[in-house]
């Protein structure tokens, strides 16, 4: 479930091309609320789940690279130099 997320909220549309963020305004941002960052969203339920797939992106494929590649994948058996190139191969966080 957690790869299916992130291989989607990262992954190119037909209308970027996966070259530059064409598409709706981004409707949120990040702040900091006691040392700790806080993403705020507002809009319709569909410019929120944009906007936390524009900003969150990067933190994404990197927990999805740390714990289900460096973890989950090591430890199973599977290929990590094929489960990493393909994942990279897919991230187009811009």
């Amino acid at each position: 479930m957690l790869l299916l997320a992130v291989l989607l909220a990262c992954a190119p549309t037909p209308e970027t091309g996966g070259d530059t963020a064409v598409g709706p305004s981004v409707n949120g941002r990040w702040d900091e609320v006691d040392g700790m960052r806080v993403l705020r969203l507002w809009g319709t339920r569909d410019e929120m789940g944009y906007a936390e797939g524009a900003l969150a992106c990067t933190e994404m494929v990197d927990l999805f690279q740390t714990y289900v590649l460096d973890y989950m994948v090591a430890a199973s058996g599977y290929s990590y130099d094929l489960a990493l190139t393909r994942s990279s191969s897919r991230s187009n966080c811009s």
